[in-house]
């Protein structure tokens, strides 16, 4: 039943057993008498006001809402079947002593204030002995008191989510009856040891997202019964080793995203019924061997991911005879204990983003229905490891090494035949991948992702990947990435299925893709894709490529166009087509990084037509447009205003609203329209926003430039200061140099050289191959860790006797030439220093092709 104070009557919409009472007017005395009234005829001519079970009041009141409530409440008799009230949506106000006095047996009371004030007073729940449940979650009551609720002495549930509580200070002796409490997204920061004394009937305790940082160990003492505690997104570091000795009928533990550094082997010595353990996003990085033991055989969910775990103890898994999930991905794992093949029961293991590089012996786990190993560099994996996984329901390991075909597929029947997510991306195949694939039945699989190089030139067409995928109304994803593929066209089977997510996402040599209709569909970082069609797409993302902006992008929900580059030389369009986006129905419009986006007039101009919001119930009858009253601009309608995004673009926009005056149907409507200006390091020059800083390319170039000047100046001193000294003694070490004062002159001018340019050897570089040799020197590849870039270094070859003065003029003149000439056709100078032996180096950009002596005899 639906009752409005508007329409100051009720209907019967359906037969739930709930009463939603909509009250959106509060300062109208009159309406509320009507309401109050409507309300009690209809109790009388409708019985279903004593059958119903729920009171929902929905929007009601601005203000002052709390006095209004129990007049109408108290209004009507409510019958004896009204067991739950709940109020959602209204601004702040109390709840006030006999707000509830007519309902004879209620028991759940629920107040949804969305973050708006509500007050109790300490006779608001007075005489209520008959509630069970108590949620006041989402409602600011500050300042917060335990004591209005303590009245409630048969409560059993107690929800106080988002409260604003700082501090539990209740005696819960009076509410020992209570079995569910939570104290989710507070501020608590402290527990006392007597903070929970008297909850001997508490089974659930959430003490989740609060400021915790540590516990007392006699914190949970007397909670006997309780079977669930949650205590994550806290600051706690340390556990006490005795913390959970009391509570041995725990069954599900959640310790997650704290910084728990370190676990005691007896922490959970009493846990003899724990079922669920949940301890990842800590920094634990082990654990002790024996840790587990105690609930070795309850076990069944176990996550540890996203910790340091770099080692796991050979029997840390030893007796877990009934563990179902195992979570270790996140970690820093090299291995996994070889026992982990003794958990015949497990059914979904995860071991992404480590270290791996075999699998662990899987050969008895032929329960596993989830195998997830992505995104381990070094993993090398061989088919006989997994084949008999038959019961294999999602298996992802793309981002791995290598995956080695060392059976013959082809004479089997598939694997896996419950296999309905199936991702292998980014791997080197050993063997013939396109045998296996074949062998998948059609409309089987749900989710796949595919590709990897030379996709293309196995013969796979996009068609064979789309029979595959499973007809339905589930959700259905397909993959495509890492492939050479030049165009993809979803047409034949693709076009019959109704395939929900498509990604084509790293597809190098992709420049035409065509899709159809998809509820999703992401194919950024496709630098050449150029030429796009699709349908319909709810959700699309084509950031990261070439695709030309045009408002028939925005024909979604979402659209995502970051980093969209090849649009120079079309601004007007651009400015059009951004226009024409505000009149669709695109709730989100993402042009970030778009550094064509300039022409701030024409955006202006195109945009200064404001859309008026609202639904056009006029025009949808008289299938005729409606104009603005002075201009006779024909107007556009839209229900929201769209979230426009221009991070780190030229231009920023604001939204600016109006009154529209509307012709035809002589309305009055607010609308909207956007007003550009240049953002911040940008200026207006001739309708466009110009860059006034200096880019990273120009900034860098200076730096260099002027440090590669330095550090020849420095060089010339150094190289002049070492000839001098080889014509007096021919040795560069220090222990044969004639006096100290020319130790004190070399190390003075060798530290003027490390202050301007310097690249220390030892601290920054990271050789890792050499790459060429000559007569006079070396080139050696490596990492500059500094800036995280590859570079080459050069260094001159040293004899016992010094430098030979010919080696050191030719490396004077390619300082001096790296100082006077810079071209983007020359490799980049980076800097300059000295190795263990005192001989200057080079380092320079590093040219991925190699020599030009190389290429120049190899290509002929």
């Amino acid at each position: 039943v639906n009752c409005s104070i508007l329409r100051n009557s009720c209907d019967i919409q359906n037969n739930t057993g709930t009463i939603f009472l909509l009250q959106l007017d509060s300062s109208n005395e009159i309406q509320q008498q009507n309401f109050t009234n409507t309300l009690q005829a209809f109790e009388i001519t409708h019985p279903i006001f004593s059958a119903a079970s729920t009171v929902v009041v929905e929007a009601i009141f601005p203000n002052n809402w709390d006095m209004i409530l129990v007049n109408i409440l108290n209004s009507v008799k409510w019958g004896s079947n009204f067991l739950s009230f709940e109020l959602f949506g209204a601004s702040e106000g109390a709840i006030v002593a006999n707000t509830f006095s007519t309902f004879n047996n209620l028991q759940n009371i629920s107040f949804t204030l969305n973050d708006a004030r509500l007050i109790l007073h300490d006779d608001s729940f007075d005489g209520y002995d008959t509630v069970k449940l108590l949620d006041l979650s989402d409602c600011h009551l500050y300042p917060f008191q335990w004591k209005p609720i303590l009245p409630l002495h048969n409560l059993e549930v107690l929800r106080l989510h988002s409260t604003g509580i700082t501090e539990v200070d209740a005696d819960f002796t009076q509410l020992h009856k209570l079995k569910e409490l939570s104290l989710f997204e507070n501020e608590i920061a402290t527990l006392s040891s007597t903070t929970f004394t008297g909850l001997s009937s508490l089974l659930l305790l959430n003490l989740g997202r609060n400021d915790l940082k540590e516990l007392p160990e006699d914190v949970f003492w007397g909670l006997t019964k309780l079977e669930e505690l949650r205590m994550g997104d806290n600051y706690i570091e340390t556990i006490p080793q005795t913390l959970f000795r009391d509570v041995t009928n725990l069954k599900t533990l959640f310790i997650v995203d704290n910084n728990i550094r370190r676990l005691h082997q007896d922490t959970f010595q009493n846990q003899e019924r724990l079922m669920t353990l949940a301890l990842p996003g800590n920094n634990l990085p082990a654990l002790p061997e024996t840790i587990f033991y105690p609930i070795a055989t309850t076990i069944e969910v176990l996550y540890l991911h996203d910790n340091r775990l770099e080692a796991l103890p050979p029997n840390l898994f030893q007796g877990m005879s009934r563990l179902k999930q195992l979570l270790l991905h996140d970690n820093a794992l090299k291995s996994v204990p070889k026992k982990i093949s003794h958990l015949t029961s497990l059914e979904e293991l995860r071991l992404a983003r480590n270290q791996l590089s075999t699998l662990p012996n899987l050969k008895q786990l032929t329960r596993l229905k989830t195998l997830a190993t992505p995104r381990n560099p070094q993993l090398e994996v061989s088919f006989s490891e997994i084949q008999h996984l038959s019961n294999l329901e999602s298996l992802v390991m793309f981002s791995i090494k290598s995956l080695n075909f060392d059976v013959t597929p082809t004479k089997n029947p598939f694997p896996f035949p419950n296999l309905i997510v199936f991702y292998i991306e980014d791997i080197q195949f050993q063997g013939d991948v396109n045998d296996f694939l074949r062998t998948i039945p059609k409309n089987s699989i749900r989710r796949l992702a595919i590709g990897w190089d030379g996709l293309k030139e196995s013969g796979l067409q996009t068609d064979f990947f789309c029979e595959l995928i499973s007809d339905g109304n589930e959700f259905s994803e397909l993959t495509i990435s890492s492939s050479d593929y030049e165009e993809i066209v979803l047409d034949g089977a693709c076009e019959q299925k109704q395939i929900t997510f498509v990604r084509m996402n790293y597809n190098s040599k992709l420049s035409k893709l065509r899709l159809n209709n998809h509820v999703q569909a992401d194919v950024s970082h496709n630098k050449h894709l150029s030429q796009f069609h699709f349908g319909s797409v709810e959700i699309l993302s084509i950031s990261d490529t070439s695709i030309p902006f045009t408002s028939s992008l925005c024909h979604g929900k979402v659209l995502l166009a970051s980093n969209i580059g090849n649009q120079e030389g079309i601004d007007d369009r651009v400015a059009f087509h951004f226009s024409e986006c505000f009149k669709t129905d695109t709730s989100v419009i993402d042009l970030s990084n778009n550094d064509w986006f300039t022409s701030v007039d024409l955006i202006n101009d195109a945009s200064s037509s404001a859309v008026v919001l609202g639904v056009d119930t006029h025009l949808e009858k008289t299938r005729d447009r409606d104009y603005f009253s002075r201009s006779r601009r024909f107007a556009n309608f839209r229900q929201t205003v769209p979230l426009l995004i221009l991070e780190t673009s030229p231009i920023q926009c604001t939204v600016k609203f109006t009154i529209a005056r509307l012709f035809e149907s002589k309305r009055t409507l607010p609308s909207f329209a956007f007003k550009c200006t240049c953002s911040s390091g940008f200026s207006y020059s001739n309708g466009n926003c110009v860059d006034t800083n200096l880019t990273k390319t120009q900034i860098a170039a200076i730096v260099v430039g002027v440090a590669g000047f330095i550090g020849f100046v420095a060089a010339i001193i150094l190289i002049l200061y070492r000839r001098k000294k080889r014509q007096e003694s021919k040795v560069l070490k220090w222990n044969i140099l004639e006096s100290e004062e020319e130790k004190l002159l070399l190390g003075k001018e060798v530290e003027d050289l490390k202050s301007v340019w310097h690249i220390d050897l030892k601290q920054e570089l990271n050789l890792e191959k050499k790459v060429a040799e000559g007569a006079f020197g070396e080139v050696w590849k490596a990492e500059w860790r500094r800036f995280q870039v590859t570079v080459a270094v050069k260094f001159l070859k040293h004899s016992g006797e010094g430098l030979d003065d010919a080696v050191l003029d030719d490396f004077g003149k390619e300082l001096d030439f790296f100082r006077k000439n810079r071209h983007p056709h020359l490799v980049d100078f980076c800097g300059t220093g000295l190795d263990h032996r005192g001989a200057p180096f080079l380092v320079l950009e590093f040219v991925e092709l190699g020599s030009m002596k190389e290429i120049i005899h190899t290509t002929g």
